[in-house]
């Protein structure tokens, strides 16, 4: 269950998952590789491995399939694909806001 992963909500899950590795997964499934994906964030591959198959542990299955020339989201990959991207973009969208309120700039968080 998605409430079970340690970046959103803490029943017991250990904070071992982080937006870093949100990112990890959602540049994973853009690119169809991994290694491009830790590549990219600036993540040893090895490290990149660890945190994908954390993720995996605390959903209860696959989320990536392993291809002979990359990965593809396997369908539970796929639905947490869909609301990583939207946490990501809510994630860029609070920094953004709160970088102009700190700024002394009107926000409206509406």
């Amino acid at each position: 269950k998605l409430k079970d992963i340690g970046i959103i909500a803490n029943e017991g899950a250990i904070y071992r998952n982080d937006f870093k590795t949100l990112q990890l997964f959602v540049a994973a499934c853009e690119l169809s590789s991994l290694s491009r994906a830790a590549e990219r964030l600036g993540i040893a591959s090895s490290a990149a491995s660890r945190r994908i198959q954390l993720l995996e542990h605390d959903v209860r299955g696959p989320l990536l399939e392993r291809l002979p020339h990359g990965v593809q989201p396997t369908p539970t990959g796929n639905t947490l694909l869909r609301f990583a991207r939207d946490i990501l973009h809510l994630i860029d969208r609070a920094d953004h806001l709160l970088s102009e309120h700190q700024a002394g700039d009107a926000v409206s968080f509406v």
